[in-house]
């Protein structure tokens, strides 16, 4: 009975990894859009930024970079089961400004219409925008690692949801 069981197991395997090759094959075939081969990559990635965890390059709307071309020891990290990002790549990357003030060690973001405050050893971040202050906490405070500030990944998500 196991056998039988077996046979059939593999016999169903092999027809859907068949049949999804001949789909994706009929795709290509038709000129259709094929997940596997879109047609403009870089057009696609426009207004991402893909990291890779200990990694010091990254992409930037659809082109390879240096995270920091000065120092190679920058790349995002994980404590606490947390994503720690830089935040300057990041908010630079996808059209934002920052601004350092390193008497108070805080850092100012202007980035989707949100001007968000942070500071380091801090876990609160502050968004400022104009008519709406909301102050969210984040899952650790920030840090600097090698002479750069960084943030929880979520701070990114977290304020794009906030809204006054």
């Amino acid at each position: 009975m196991k056998s039988i069981f077996r046979i059939l197991s593999v016999f169903l395997t092999l027809v859907i990894v068949f049949g999804t090759v001949m789909f994706f094959r009929s795709e290509k075939a038709s000129g259709a859009h094929s997940y596997f081969e879109p047609d403009d990559v870089s057009e696609r990635l426009k207004g991402t930024v893909v990291l890779c965890i200990g990694s010091p390059t990254a992409y930037a709307n659809g082109n390879k970079t240096m995270i920091d071309s000065s120092n190679s020891g920058i790349m995002p990290a994980v404590k606490n089961n947390t994503i720690l990002v830089p935040v300057r790549f990041i908010v630079e990357s996808l059209g934002g400004t920052v601004e350092w003030d390193g008497t108070t060690r805080s850092v100012k973001i202007s980035l989707y219409d949100k001007m968000i405050n942070i500071r380091q050893g801090s876990d609160i971040a502050t968004d400022a925008t104009v008519d709406c202050v909301d102050e969210y906490k984040l899952a650790i405070p920030v840090e600097a690692i090698g002479g750069r500030t960084y943030v929880p990944l979520n701070l990114f998500s977290d304020a794009r949801r906030k809204d006054c």
